[in-house]
């Protein structure tokens, strides 16, 4: 063989072998930015979660306190319509005896 094949071997197989560590370490670093990429993402759902979760249990607690008060007003606008269907009554009853009531009822 010549000194010329040699070389061009000797080359192909350099060549070779540098092709194959720069494949290698490009799999590797790819490996690695994926973990990182991973890392952050599990880090940014847990950082979200431990943020939502006290949020969550505000929520839970307002929704309660929203059906209580929904209750009370629905309880307080029939006891309102009961007491101004009897001052109209007593208004009436004032008039009807030739009075003059005190308070007239506000008329909407």
């Amino acid at each position: 063989m010549s000194d010329e094949w040699i070389s061009v071997i000797t080359a192909f197989i350099a060549g070779s072998a540098a092709m194959v560590g720069v494949w290698f370490n490009r799999r590797q670093v790819a490996s690695a930015s994926n973990r990182a990429d991973a890392e952050a993402a599990d880090f940014t759902v847990k950082t979200a979660l431990t943020l939502i979760e006290p949020l969550r249990e505000r929520i839970e607690i307002l929704e309660a306190r929203v059906e209580t008060l929904t209750r009370r007003v629905g309880s307080d606008e029939k006891r309102i319509k009961y007491l101004e269907t009897g001052c109209d009554m007593l208004t009436d009853q004032v008039i009807d005896l030739g009075g003059t009531p005190v308070w007239p009822p506000r008329q909407e």
